[in-house]
């Protein structure tokens, strides 16, 4: 067995005790020559209580290696933890920080313990520190915030205050001595990223100068945009659960809508020009695209996107009657100019031919003023 390895003063104390302990103990005020069952007896209670020092310096051997194993364990799920570890004071002193804090932050540990968390920070962020420890400190309220680290801050330059891009969430409760917090810290860089993206991706649907209309697999109305109720005349209450059906104008065939359906429910795109009915009654046209949205290889919605054109076709409707108003005008101007040809041609060439004969010198007088008369005529004719 293996012995602890003691002082010579402590271990020269323990022997005096041992000592003390032997003289006074009823084993030496005891006969055992007089007496070798009490002798036999102190022996088992020896032998016993030897093996039962030995099993429990066994047990503590075993637990001290549990322990050991444990406070490892704890340390690994510490230090390598998948999120941030701090222990802050109020005015932000960093006490203590675990290794992921570190790497998160890309500063080694030595230069964030000692420091203020506020120098990590960018300069507009600061106060929500203040704010997350006066909840803390103050109020003794759990607290959290959202900052932006600066780039390479370890190097605390004056005027260093380039924005490393990373955003981190911060959740901090009080000790329970009151005297400094505990915090978690959490990367959501991209969490950020992507909400940045839907805000600005939710503003382009909400300002499109199009319809936008988005529906569940069934075709219920989850959402429309404000051109939708300009147009249409509904608001996006009076529309919200309801089917698109209800613009209907009854003037569409019920093999438009089947093939739109049909179109639409196999994964692809559909396009074409519907006549609806607003609010009012009044009929319109739009160009419509609809598509399905997929997630893993479902149909979760459909979104359409949707152009007025009533006005285009109101044009296209003028354009087309002017047009055949026009021809019809040039069909009737054909026919008057050939009509006017035929009459004119007709008396001219009557002319024609009585002047000619006008020129032979051996008429009479007669007969040349039957031909002027006749010349007469055909010119009045005309």
């Amino acid at each position: 067995m293996k012995k602890a390895n003691l002082p010579a003063d402590d271990f020269s104390e323990l022997r005096s005790r041992a000592e003390e302990f032997h003289q006074n103990s009823y084993i030496n005020t005891t006969d055992f020559s007089s007496s070798p069952g009490i002798m036999l007896q102190m022996i088992h209670e020896l032998s016993v209580h030897q093996i039962e020092l030995k099993m429990q310096q066994e047990q503590l051997i075993q637990s001290r290696t549990e322990l050991e194993e444990s406070l490892q364990r704890y340390t690994e799920l510490y230090e390598f933890a998948p999120c941030g570890y701090l222990t802050l004071t109020h005015d932000s002193t960093i006490l203590q920080v675990n290794l992921t804090t570190a790497k998160m932050f890309g500063i080694q540990r030595s230069l964030l313990q000692g420091n203020r968390l506020k120098n990590f920070i960018t300069p507009e962020d600061c106060q929500k520190i203040n704010a997350m420890l006066l909840d803390v400190f103050s109020r003794k309220e759990p607290g959290y915030c959202e900052v932006r680290l600066l780039t390479n801050a370890g190097k605390h330059a004056p005027n260093q205050h380039a924005i490393s891009g990373l955003t981190m969430r911060i959740d901090a409760v009080i000790s329970n001595d009151s005297k400094e917090c505990r915090a978690v810290v959490v990367d959501i860089t991209k969490q950020v990223l992507a909400d940045n993206q839907l805000k600005t991706l939710s503003a382009a649907v909400h300002q499109s100068p199009s319809v936008v209309v988005i529906t569940d697999s069934s075709g219920d109305i989850q959402y429309v945009n404000p051109v939708f109720t300009k147009l249409t005349g509904y608001s996006i209450n009076e529309v919200r659960g309801q089917n698109p059906r209800i613009l209907q104008s009854g003037l569409m065939q019920r093999s438009f809508y089947e093939n739109l359906w049909q179109t639409i429910l196999s994964g692809n795109i559909w396009r074409g020009e519907i006549q609806n009915r607003k609010k009012n009654g009044d009929l319109y046209w739009e160009r419509i695209a609809i598509s399905g949205i997929v997630k893993g290889a479902v149909i979760t919605n459909f979104v359409a996107l949707k152009e007025d054109i009533t006005e285009q076709k109101n044009n296209l409707l003028a354009l087309t009657e002017a047009k055949v108003r026009a021809e019809e005008s040039d069909r009737l101007k054909s026919a008057f100019l050939a009509n006017i040809s035929h009459e004119i041609r007709t008396p001219m060439n009557g002319i024609l031919g009585l002047s000619e004969l006008l020129n032979d010198s051996k008429l009479s007088e007669e007969e040349q003023s039957e031909y002027i008369g006749l010349i007469k005529q055909s010119g009045e004719r005309m």
